[in-house]
């Protein structure tokens, strides 16, 4: 009964589905029979979608033939044609669940052609490739349903690429081409553009999402349809050949799984030896997954390079030379079409060569990697004009100064430039979007495929083939490369528009800031310095930089600038962020000031100040590695009388703003705040700051009355001495 209760409705589907495991016969044929009771009940349709959630998680056991129980499979095709009619548009939630439903039946289920098995039909495939051609060919869809039926092509183009684009691909570069001769040259200045081409171009990205090798006899085609529609104006069009090239980049450049069928055993073959209904729902075990996995081939890296040749750099050449004279429309179709080939090829590109930024932190252990993980998959090297990530640093650095100065208010070609920009120090083919992306589609579809109640994993074969796959995608993720020059440009770059007066332009080039930064270790303290001078100005304050720079230090989810191991950073910040709310009265200001003293009480965990080594891992750490130099072996000596004297620093500063009266009670409170989360017992307490907690136990406010007890509690507390043990052997205990 506690599937109808929407409150429990969750965890009822999850007793259902951990049931259907244990006694898949007592569970599967009542749900099925309430199913199917609710469809015909049109007085309560409550009761349908809150069965529909609980399908889902028994669908594994509907379709798996096991020897406990096997009729499971009778309910699949009744149960497909029941819930196909009840995709209400009216309904979203339910339209949702039998989604959800058929997703997870298609993904256990192999859909071949069974005809043969029964001898009611030669074959279905030519019928079924006439219907799919004339559904996607002979149609004409909205913004809306385009991306649905771009969903559909999608997958089909993956499972049998070969035949799919030899009945599709030759009749879209046909009628793309018609309309572009028929229509000359019109259509190119369009805004408002041809629905028939924008769908056939949305069509044609789809496409070429196809295998690279299956690409390659139709390259001529391909080609001759960039040439005609790269100039086009209009934004659905030229978004969808900027994706176009994006896919087909990757099609032929990239490392991926080309076969991710349910079952090993060839579905072809006669139903004699194998019925394919019997690998519905199966597991196949880990040693025997036979992954096929495509590798680029020198043909396809040529394609590649050829394409991006042909293309990014006369785009490139286009904005250098009419920047200013250039519509914002012509200027963002081609900021975005060099976006997307950037993203599609920059796999291909090598790193730029610069010399490390030394001095970060004080150290003589090198904070990067000597092992960089960025092993070529390419039997034959990639070759450009030139070093394309360093073609694009210049030409987009110097436009992006250019937009700014001249036309700060293109925020979209701004932002798009941006974006091409921060891709050049960390993009090598995959991003953190993409994995998490990836771990979320893993996670739900565990959620209702894995075993849990059985200790040897058993997981369809085309979820484990995903879970391989994320783990090459980590591994191309985080390459560990040190900080150099070049990506201290960008970075400094990306700050200088994280403080622009424009908010879009503002939150665009702080998200890709943040990633940088949280890429590479100790690359936020080149901001620092910044930041801390943009705090403390004397002179007339702009709004927009002061909340940039409060936005910085707010940071996201993976990144958060005042909580970073280093207290000379904190004696900077730290105070600069209570006293930059008396440039402005602005509430907007003051939120962010409270939210980032909220983030730093939930996060800050005290960081070592002196960092102490015993002389037996000195010995051995000195054993293993390289022999010191004695004024190295004083770095770690000076590195902790900084941090003392940068400890002693920041305690002086927030005792001496509590003491100040020309600041509010709210800047009061950030302060207590602050330096009880500082108290420690390695270092001496500065004096000052224990007899301001004892003033302000009896201070008019009541906020600043609970710090002050919370401080001289943790004082007490820190005075106590150490507990001394003494050993004892198991006689003396049990004799006393």
């Amino acid at each position: 009964m506690s599937i109808f209760n929407e409150d429990y409705i969750e965890d009822a589907a999850k007793a259902c589905q951990y049931l259907s495991i244990l006694r898949p016969e007592l569970i599967v044929p009542p749900i099925m029979k309430k199913l199917f009771l609710s469809i015909d009940n049109i007085t309560e349709p409550g009761r349908f979608t809150l069965i529909m959630k609980c399908l889902p998680g028994i669908i594994c056991q509907i379709v798996r033939q096991t020897s406990n129980y096997s009729e499971g499979q009778t309910y699949v095709l009744t149960l497909m044609m029941s819930i196909l009619p009840c995709i209400d548009s009216n309904d979203f939630e339910k339209i949702a669940v039998t989604l959800e439903v058929l997703d997870a039946i298609l993904k256990l289920v192999p859909c071949i052609d069974c005809s043969s098995a029964i001898h009611t039909r030669n074959d279905l495939t030519e019928i079924i490739h006439q219907k799919i051609i004339k559904f996607l060919t002979g149609s004409l869809f909205s913004s809306k349903v385009r991306k649905f039926v771009a969903g559909l092509v999608r997958v089909i183009i993956k499972v049998n690429p070969i035949e799919i684009l030899k009945y599709l691909l030759p009749q879209t570069c046909e009628h793309i081409e018609n309309i572009m001769n028929n229509s000359q040259t019109a259509i190119l200045m369009d805004h408002k553009g041809d629905i028939e081409l924008t769908w056939h171009l949305v069509l044609f990205s789809e496409l070429v999402r196809a295998r690279g090798d299956t690409l390659l006899i139709y390259k001529q085609m391909i080609m001759s349809v960039f040439h005609q529609c790269i100039r086009i104006v209009h934004k659905d069009s030229y978004e969808a050949i900027a994706k176009a090239a994006k896919h087909l980049l990757k099609s032929l450049s990239d490392l991926y799984s080309i076969d991710d069928q349910l079952s090993l055993e060839n579905m072809d073959e006669s139903f004699v030896d194998c019925l394919p209904i019997r690998a519905w729902g199966q597991h196949v075990d880990f040693d025997q997954l036979q992954v096929q996995y495509h590798f680029p081939t020198v043909d396809e890296i040529d394609f590649a390079c050829e394409f991006v040749n042909t293309f990014i750099y006369a785009e490139l050449q286009l904005l250098n030379e009419k920047c200013l004279n250039l519509s914002k429309e012509e200027r963002l179709r081609s900021l975005t079409l060099i976006h997307y080939i950037a993203v599609g090829c920059l796999r291909m590109v090598s790193r730029i060569e610069s010399n490390q930024v030394i001095d970060l932190v004080p150290t003589v252990v090198p904070y990067g990697s000597k092992y960089r993980f960025r092993y070529s998959i390419y039997s034959k090297e990639p070759k450009f004009r030139d070093n394309l990530r360093m073609r694009l640093l210049i030409d987009i650095g110097n436009l992006l100064d250019i937009l700014v100065e001249n036309h700060c208010d293109d925020v979209a070609s701004i932002n798009t430039a941006i974006n091409i920009y921060a891709l050049l120090p960390i993009y090598y083919g995959i991003s953190q979007y993409d994995i998490n992306k990836l771990c979320q589609y893993i996670g739900l579809n565990e959620a209702l495929f894995k075993y849990k109640l059985g200790g040897k994993r058993q997981n369809p074969r085309f979820l484990t083939i995903k879970q391989i796959t994320i783990q090459i995608k980590k591994f191309e993720l985080y390459h560990f490369e040190t900080f150099t020059e070049i990506d201290k440009q960008i970075v400094l770059k990306l700050f200088k528009l994280s403080i622009n007066r424009y908010s879009d332009i503002r939150s665009n080039a702080q998200i890709n800031l943040f990633t940088i930064v949280n890429d590479y270790f100790f690359s936020y303290q080149v901001i620092v310095d910044h930041i801390y001078a943009m705090l403390n100005r004397s002179d007339k304050v702009d709004h927009d930089q002061i909340k940039g720079c409060l936005y910085i230090l707010l940071g996201d989810n993976y990144f958060f600038l005042p909580t970073q191991p280093s207290w000379t950073m904190m004696e900077k910040l730290w105070p600069s962020i209570i006293v930059c709310i008396n440039h402005t009265n602005k509430l907007s200001i003051k939120t962010l000031i409270d939210e980032i003293s909220t983030r730093i009480s939930e996060e800050f965990h005290m960081h070592a100040l002196i960092e102490d080594i015993n002389e037996m891992s000195m010995r051995a750490a000195t054993n293993l590695w390289d022999q010191l130099k004695p004024n190295e072996m004083e770095t770690c000596k000076e590195r902790n009388q900084n941090n003392i004297q940068s400890y002693n620093n920041l305690m002086e500063t927030l005792n001496l703003l509590l003491n100040d009266d020309k600041l509010t009670w709210g800047q009061h409170q950030i302060s207590m705040s602050l330096m009880c989360l500082l108290l420690q017992k390695r270092v001496p307490i500065p004096l000052s700051c224990i007899r301001t907690l004892v003033d302000f136990i009896v201070h008019d406010n009541i906020e600043l009355r609970k710090y002050a007890v919370i401080g001289m509690t943790a004082l007490c507390r820190l005075q106590k001495p150490p507990r001394v043990y003494v050993e004892k052997s198991l006689d003396e205990i049990l004799r006393h």
